[in-house]
């Protein structure tokens, strides 16, 4: 998983989020808890790879854009909307 911003709020990650989205529309905002820790802040992650080294490949990409991005081991909790890759806060547009 390559990752960059987190927040503890979901506005908070929605706001951090939305840039990059905008750049890789098939990154996903997660929580923590959902990766098998034990702190639940939301997270993005510009891509969820099947491997560490899968992962490693897409990091040049991502840190043109977020410079602090890195690669997250992460223990996915089955059932968990990670697990579904389906994002933890809705992209929907607000009225």
């Amino acid at each position: 998983m390559s990752s960059a911003p987190s927040s503890p709020s979901s506005g908070g990650i929605a706001r951090a989020a939305k840039p990059l989205a905008a750049r890789w529309p098939g990154g996903l905002i997660f929580r923590t808890a959902h990766c098998g820790e034990n702190r639940d802040v939301f997270d993005w992650a510009y891509r969820v790879a099947e491997s560490a080294d899968d992962a490693k490949e897409s990091m040049a990409a991502a840190r043109q854009v977020a410079k602090g991005a890195y690669v997250k081991a992460c223990d996915v909790a089955p059932r968990s909307l990670l697990a579904l890759s389906v994002s933890a806060v809705d992209a929907s547009p607000t009225s």
